[in-house]
């Protein structure tokens, strides 16, 4: 790599922390979408990692993952990709080959992180909980996050829907209390997130909540024009890797 395409690798991967720095403070965490995320980062388990090529491969991305994977103090990682122009599906396409070759990797890191697609374009639409998640995923840049899969473990393990114990002889009244308890107590810790998640963005208001994303988004193109950086396209995905 030329010394001039280094400076600029650097100069936009600071450019793409710095937005999605504001994503998080004022998306993630102001609206606490993730319950868990502010603790991580103010405990310094959250780490951002950037990849500057336009066309990512999932060998380039595996690697960036092991390299999370060794450092112990991170539970959650970040990976960004300012120069990757995908459209939303094809973009969780790819992340999900990337989570595949990894559950079926004999590689010493493997299988320690569950992958999440982000991605900036997404409509919000309110219809269920789940058909949410992209709207509030609308990160700067296509990303991945890496959620090492002992914190899910141990998340859940607190939990006392997710863990628990029920004796042979108690079994029918629990299952009894179960029926007759609201839904919010009965579903799975991710599914209550969700709902948690729906609830705050219909209370706060759909179009409040986009413009703070749209703010941002406006951030990045001020910050990546300043750079050179073409500007947020469409593009399509094939082979290995992204293009």
């Amino acid at each position: 790599m030329r010394e001039d395409e280094s400076t600029a690798d650097a100069a936009l991967a600071s450019a793409a922390r710095a937005v999605y720095g504001r994503y998080q403070r004022e998306i993630v965490e102001g609206f606490d979408f993730c319950p868990y995320a502010k603790q991580a980062r103010e405990q310094g388990a959250v780490r951002v990692e950037v990849c500057c090529d336009a066309r990512p491969t999932h060998a380039a991305v595996l690697a960036v993952a092991d390299e999370l994977a060794a450092d112990e103090r991170v539970e959650i990682g970040l990976l960004l990709f300012p120069r990757v122009f995908v459209d939303r599906f094809e973009w969780q396409r790819f992340v999900g080959e990337v989570h595949d070759l990894d559950a079926k990797s004999p590689r010493p890191m493997a299988k320690q992180f569950a992958a999440a697609a982000f991605h900036p374009d997404a409509e919000p639409d309110t219809g269920s909980p789940a058909r949410l998640v992209s709207f509030i995923r609308r990160t700067p840049d296509p990303s991945i996050q890496f959620v090492r899969v002992s914190v899910l473990a141990r998340m859940r393990a607190r939990d006392p829907k997710e863990t628990t114990y029920v004796a042979p002889d108690e079994l029918d009244g629990f299952i009894k209390r179960l029926a007759e308890a609201p839904l919010e107590q009965r579903l799975p810790l991710h599914e209550r997130i969700a709902r948690a998640n729906l609830e705050t963005v219909q209370a706060r208001g759909v179009e409040h909540v986009r413009g703070l994303l749209d703010g941002i988004l406006r951030e990045r193109d001020e910050r990546y024009a300043a750079l050179g950086e073409a500007p947020r396209r469409g593009a399509r995905a094939n082979g290995d890797g992204v293009q």
